[in-house]
């Protein structure tokens, strides 16, 4: 099955949930206020794609690995955390429970951003999902 078939068949479970994919491309909207949008697209050049919010971005090379991922990104295992400088995404951090607390599994920082302002942390979860984290 090709990625974009087998989130989507994940997604339809979920009506409440607003999404957009062609063959190659899948984009949706958080389903709640805390939620984050995600996207997963083939890369013009090689592998996928796959965004979590305003700052996460990860490319992978194969297609299992990027689904697995989004996957991971609309299960409870998963949140994400920004750190803003300003209204601009400095740090954000995909991360997996472990325990009682929170393991970093993928992290993207921005080289240019307003050092100069205070930062602020937002958590978001989509938490639509009851699946095992990837490892």
């Amino acid at each position: 099955m090709k990625p974009i078939d087998e989130i989507r068949t994940r997604l339809l479970q979920h009506p409440d949930v607003q999404y957009v994919a062609s063959t190659d491309t899948l984009r949706m909207e958080p389903a709640q206020a805390d939620g984050f949008a995600m996207y997963i697209r083939r890369n013009a050049t090689s592998g996928w794609d796959v965004s979590f919010g305003e700052g996460l971005q990860c490319h992978f090379e194969d297609a299992v690995t990027a689904a697995e991922f989004f996957l991971f990104g609309l299960s409870d295992q998963c949140r994400l955390r920004e750190i803003r400088r300003g209204s601009v995404v400095h740090r954000a951090y995909a991360e997996r429970r472990q325990g009682d607390g929170w393991e970093v599994v993928q992290e993207t920082t921005r080289l240019l951003y307003p050092f100069w302002r205070f930062p602020s942390e937002r958590i978001f979860r989509n938490s639509l999902l009851n699946i095992e984290s990837p490892t």
